[in-house]
């Protein structure tokens, strides 16, 4: 997520947060001590091309607890001692308004190695990603307030509240989408942005 939090010299600030659970049973790989931000261009008159970087941002991880994730339902039950733990990255940028905006992605490896509808899952990098728009619109992303449910059980009928708000009043809209991958593999576990 991002927040905006003022102008300084021109520039737009934002205050730019990466939330991420990580299943900690069986061994799998600790939290990253820091996250690495690429920060790219939108180039408004070529929409569809390849993104400009623009500047990597270090997001250091500024918490690092073990969670205790909710119950998806009466109908869906796991072991309610299950492992989650929630890593918050954190960075302040400035950019300069650009006529298309910024694209913002993280990237790493990799997902837990016990997923089975997936080959190699413990190979397949990750990318977050979120667009700020182009100046002189002023946003913040949405913000979600809950920690989210970590399984849905096949066969469960269930609702999924979210309690996400957005700061400025956009209308939100929610889909399941396919997640990103990601350049991220076991030999590069934070890769520098792609250039």
């Amino acid at each position: 997520t991002y927040q905006y939090t003022g102008q300084s010299g021109g520039n737009f600030n934002y205050h730019v947060t990466l939330k991420i659970y990580r299943y900690c049973t069986g061994g799998t790989a600790a939290l990253d001590q820091q996250a690495l931000l690429g920060i790219f261009l939108q180039d408004p008159a070529l929409p569809n091309a390849d993104k400009n970087w623009y500047e990597t941002s270090i997001m250091p991880i500024t918490s690092q607890q073990f969670i205790t994730p909710p119950s998806p339902g009466i109908n869906c039950n796991f072991n309610a001692s299950v492992c989650v733990e929630e890593g918050i990255y954190e960075s302040d940028i400035s950019l300069p308004p650009n006529a298309g905006g910024y694209h913002l992605i993280v990237e790493r490896c990799c997902r837990n190695g016990n997923i089975v509808n997936l080959s190699s899952p413990g190979s397949i990098g990750m990318t977050y990603y979120t667009f700020i728009p182009p100046a002189p619109v002023i946003n913040s992303s949405p913000q979600f307030s809950d920690i989210p449910v970590p399984y849905i059980c096949i066969g469960d009928t269930v609702n999924i509240v979210n309690n996400a708000i957005d700061p400025d009043g956009d209308v939100l809209v929610y889909s399941f989408e396919t997640p990103y991958i990601g350049y991220s593999g076991t030999m590069g576990a934070i890769p520098d942005p792609q250039i």
